[in-house]
């Protein structure tokens, strides 16, 4: 009985392990972002140790899918035109950030995913260059 529970302890924190990811070399990343003339750039980036297992895609206000966000670790980046941007992710309920972008600057969007009773859902969050991880 006791070496079961002991394989059912160890099972589940590799599973764990899994599926968090890894999530090295984001910053490097964002500090090269290089922004074209007359645009703005939104660098969306996934954190966090758990949820793995809950992937999402980021929409446009439209409901057009602009990237993935599998697993901690992943990230991607847009070209945009200075303006307001509005993007969602969706698991089982819905989170929106609103962005007001200026040409010749990098915004810094982290999603997380927020852990509720039964199954947990994507956080979408503006953020400054020092809240990439490394």
């Amino acid at each position: 009985m006791k070496r079961q529970i002991i394989s059912m302890i160890a099972l589940f924190m590799g599973a764990l392990f899994f599926l968090q990811g890894c999530s090295s070399g984001q910053l490097e990343v964002a500090e090269n972002i290089k922004v074209p003339e007359g645009k703005a750039v939104i660098f969306f980036f996934r954190t966090g140790k758990g949820g793995g297992a809950i992937k999402f895609h980021v929409h446009t206000l439209e409901g057009k899918p602009v990237g993935y966000l599998g697993k901690s670790g992943d990230s991607f980046s847009l070209v945009v035109d200075p303006g307001t941007h509005h993007y969602w992710s969706k698991a089982v309920s819905r989170n929106d950030v609103i962005l007001t972008v200026e040409a010749g600057k990098v915004y810094y969007v982290k999603a997380t995913i927020k852990m509720g009773a039964v199954v947990g859902r994507p956080v979408l969050e503006q953020v400054s260059l020092e809240n990439v991880p490394k």
